[in-house]
Formats: structure tokens, C-alpha cells, sequence
């Protein structure tokens, strides 16, 4: 059988238990009796392509609704996981707060720029900020010879 086909057949049979919980045992023996003559379809079909259109063609295919609606009717449906829900609030927090870093940094940007200037005036003025002009300098000259 195709692997595509046995992905096929595999969640139709799942289809069942990850939807309801089916705890009636007739249930469960209808539900391995019609999945083994799709199993049998299954095994004589070229691709799934083949499989499927044979599947709605034939009578498995209703059998596999009603058996379905059985179910539905009979058994109790499984807990669904909610999806993620939209949180207005949390996102105005997080905008907000971006925004509040934003200006933070807009508004200590000038007093940030003055103390690295007024650190690399200070470094100028030490024995080691003259030699690392006096090596710029150096360098500058060095250019300037070739």
C-alpha cells in the first residue's frame, strides 16, 4: 500500500477516537470492521490519487458517514483545546512599553553622547591619551612619506 494512502486511511480512522470518546464496544467493532475493507481498497489501489476517488465511489464511503453520525450521537465528544485568543490588553502593554524604551533612549541619547565625548576628552589629556595621539600621529606622517 502507498504510504500516502495508509496516511489517508490512518486518519480517517483517527478521525473517530481524537473527536469522541468511544467507550461502547459494538462501537468500536463496527469502526475495525469497516476500516478493514478500507484497508482492502486501500491495498488494491495504485496511489492515493486512486484511492480516493474509489473511496467516494463506492459504498464505503456512506458507510463511513453514518457509522460517523453514529458515534457523533452516541458517544461524548472530546474536550477541544481552545485556540489562542486576542489580548487587546497585552498588546497595548507591550506597545506601550515599547514605546516608553523608545523614548527613554530618544530622550538619553544627548547626555549619553556628552559623557563619551567627555570620556575621550578626559583619555586625551592622560599620559595614555598623548600617546595614542602621538601614534596618530604617527601614523599620519608615516602615510604622507611613501
Amino acid at each position: 500500500m502507498d504510504s500516502y494512502t495508509r496516511q489517508g486511511i490512518d486518519a480517517r480512522y483517527n478521525a473517530y477516537f481524537n473527536a469522541y470518546n468511544i467507550e461502547d464496544e459494538d462501537l468500536k467493532n463496527k469502526i475495525d470492521k469497516l476500516f478493514e475493507k478500507v484497508n482492502e481498497l486501500g491495498e488494491s489501489t495504485k496511489d492515493y490519487a486512486d484511492f480516493e476517488k474509489q473511496f467516494a465511489n463506492s459504498s464505503l464511503n456512506s458507510e463511513y458517514m453514518t457509522l460517523f453520525t453514529e458515534v457523533a450521537m452516541k458517544c461524548q465528544p472530546k474536550e477541544q483545546v481552545a485556540a489562542p485568543t486576542y489580548d487587546e490588553n497585552k498588546v497595548m502593554q507591550d506597545r506601550n512599553k515599547h514605546e516608553a524604551k523608545r523614548m527613554l533612549e530618544d530622550v538619553t541619547r544627548p547626555i549619553r553622547r556628552r559623557v563619551r565625548w567627555k570620556m575621550q576628552d578626559t583619555m586625551r589629556d592622560t599620559p595614555l591619551g598623548k600617546v595614542e595621539q602621538l601614534i596618530n600621529l604617527k601614523g599620519l606622517f608615516d602615510k604622507h612619506k611613501k
